[in-house]
């Protein structure tokens, strides 16, 4: 029995807190841009709804992410950011000098693009499935008390679609720690610092057979999950 060593031992790893640290913000930032895309659309989608001759195309077109495999979105990527792409193409037309796209600081900026092409049409259906449940009515009786459309949304909409804008949080953050898949096709084993995760450091003791470590993220990976699913379910229940 080791009592807590394994642990100690764990965040004296710089590897470790940097994986820590950045999944923690990839979350911090990721999540609150997804839904706010996500809603918008949502609200896009609602409000053009009828008034709009070929929303129905645009809409179909929204789906596409959750249609394409995520190696052909790998390949896309790397056939526009990668050292001899298509973007550093044309900045070496206009003469600017070309950018290391997947080992620099702009790493984490395509990682959070890619998350948000995954997954925002699959949030922006459930939102917007939400938005169109609300009983009109509702909304005639606001107009004609005077209710000016931001005060409808914050006092009506908003309101009413609470469960399922907790429900896609929820799915926000599950589908953070799933993205692994892409950042390895993206980055390798040792990626740019600024998107080394937990599940990077896992994989590598795994690799190396130090399963002392690997056993001990593990449980703290878990845990940082549970930790936020137990807030947004209990938010969930208490409303």
């Amino acid at each position: 029995f080791a009592g807590l060593a394994n642990y100690l031992d764990l965040f004296r790893s710089e590897a470790f807190r940097q994986g820590l640290f950045n999944t923690i913000r990839f979350i911090l930032i990721g999540v609150p841009l997804l839904m706010a895309v996500s809603m918008a659309l949502a609200l896009a989608f609602h409000h053009l709804d009828g008034r709009f001759q070929h929303l129905d195309l645009w809409f179909a077109l929204s789906l596409l992410p959750m249609l394409i495999p995520s190696s052909v979105l790998v390949v896309f990527m790397k056939v526009f950011f990668d050292k001899t792409g298509i973007v550093n193409g044309w900045l070496a037309a206009m003469d600017i000098s070309p950018v290391n796209w997947f080992n620099s600081n702009w790493s984490m900026v395509l990682l959070l693009g890619l998350y948000l092409w995954k997954n925002f049409s699959y949030i922006t259906v459930i939102l917007l499935g939400a938005l169109q449940g609300i009983p009109y009515n509702t909304i005639e009786a606001a107009q004609l008390d005077g209710a000016s459309s931001a005060r409808i949304l914050w006092s009506i909409r908003l309101p009413q679609v609470l469960p399922f804008l907790q429900f896609s949080l929820l799915l926000c953050i599950m589908n953070i720690f799933k993205m692994y898949r892409e950042s390895y096709l993206l980055f390798g084993d040792y990626p740019h610092k600024s998107v080394y995760m937990i599940q990077n450091f896992m994989n590598n003791n795994f690799q190396s057979v130090n399963y002392q470590r690997l056993s001990a993220a593990s449980v703290l990976f878990f845990l940082l999950i549970s930790v936020g699913i137990f807030f947004i379910a209990r938010r969930r229940t208490q409303n």
